[in-house]
């Protein structure tokens, strides 16, 4: 299906006559890049858009995915009941001409991070997560203080990567070819943090070794671009809110949510575990109470039946049960990444308040579109 005839399948006449065909039928209906982006803008939506039901979903084409630039194909088309959503990426950064139409067309609506992942990441909610995934509320590790940290250490190679991103797109104009000098790949792969992670004292030796790292290459970088471009960009992105302090933020989410935070997560979750089996095991009790807590504790984690105690002995000791439980509550991970994905407490992150200036926007538009309508029906 070539561009043309997309465009006139997703026409606005086509979108008012097909989300009458739904059941019940919708306000409006919002795409998305992908079904991860679903949950973030359903929420969004139901929780800034009061009265107006918006069904959020992924527009399939030929690839497997609607995409940021399928989707913005259709910035023509859009109205009050077919709105787009899209992954700010460094554009809002950038405020080159991606950004220039998001920002022109009321139906469209932008994350403002890089993207939605960022949002899962935000610090003031993951020690909750925590909790979530090990019903312990003794979790002493401080993400706040740490992605803090992480964004101060990683803030000056953030800048490199906006400038050398900045520059690769302007080259590719004039050129019609791509600069590959300190790609967003490269700057992740210099950013990620080890593994296994080390959190004591608050991931303090793996900020400094991430310290190392980054100092080696932003000299390597210095040679390419004059320190005083990089101060420019850093005092015209702290217009856009990006600082020091915030910077991760604006990384590339993916990277952030597979490479520093879950990877945190699963270590200081998995000694929550351990933490609470010792609570249980120095509690005055005897075996078969122990074994009853460990049983409990062990389905509400996995949320699935482990072997019973019956089960277990057709091949094993009976005495050894409680070993098992503990055996696979120490080697096995909660769903983390689903937890994570799921995570809704973000309302307090500052550029969460841009999504809902813009809803509330388009609440305003959705209202008064329909009350002409009605009274050119009346």
């Amino acid at each position: 299906m070539n561009q043309d005839s997309t465009t006139r399948l997703y026409s606005k006449e086509f979108m008012r006559g097909y989300k009458r065909l739904l059941v019940p039928e919708p306000d409006a209906i919002a795409f998305v890049e992908n079904e991860g982006d679903v949950p973030f803008w359903k929420w969004a939506f139901q929780s800034c858009a009061l009265g107006i039901k918006i069904d959020v979903r992924c527009r399939y084409s030929e690839k497997l995915d609607g995409g940021k630039k399928q989707l913005l194909q259709l910035k023509d088309e859009l109205c009050e009941c077919y709105l787009i959503c899209v992954d700010s990426d460094y554009d809002f950064l950038l405020q080159n001409s991606i950004a220039q139409v998001i920002n022109g067309n009321p139906y469209i609506f932008q994350t403002y991070t890089y993207s939605v992942e960022n949002y899962s990441c935000f610090a003031e909610s993951l020690n909750f997560i925590c909790v979530q995934a090990s019903f312990n509320d003794k979790v002493s590790f401080d993400f706040t203080r740490f992605l803090k940290e992480y964004s101060n250490a990683v803030y000056r190679l953030f800048l490199y990567s906006v400038y050398f991103e900045r520059s690769r797109s302007a080259s590719f104009k004039v050129k019609g070819i791509k600069d590959k000098t300190f790609t967003i790949t490269e700057f992740c792969s210099c950013i990620r943090l080890g593994s296994p992670v080390e959190t004591i004292n608050n991931a303090k030796n793996e900020l400094q070794k991430l310290v190392k790292r980054i100092s080696e290459k932003a000299q390597s970088l210095q040679t390419l671009c004059d320190d005083s471009k990089i101060e420019a960009l850093a005092v015209e992105l702290r217009e856009r809110e990006v600082n020091e302090n915030n910077a991760y933020l604006f990384i590339k989410g993916h990277h952030i949510f597979n490479e520093v935070v879950l990877k945190l997560m699963q270590r200081i979750v998995q000694d929550l575990i351990r933490n609470k089996i010792a609570q249980f095991e120095q509690m005055p009790t005897n075996a078969a109470v122990l074994e009853k807590r460990l049983v409990e504790y062990s389905n509400k984690i996995y949320g699935k039946n482990l072997k019973t105690k019956k089960e277990f002995a057709k091949k094993s000791r009976p005495e050894n049960y409680v070993q098992y439980l503990k055996t696979i509550l120490y080697s096995e991970t909660p769903n983390l990444r689903f937890l994570l994905s799921s995570n809704t407490k973000y309302e307090t992150c500052h550029l969460f308040e841009n999504i809902k200036r813009d809803i509330a926007d388009y609440v305003r538009t959705f209202q008064l579109q329909h009350a002409d309508a009605t009274r050119a029906v009346n």
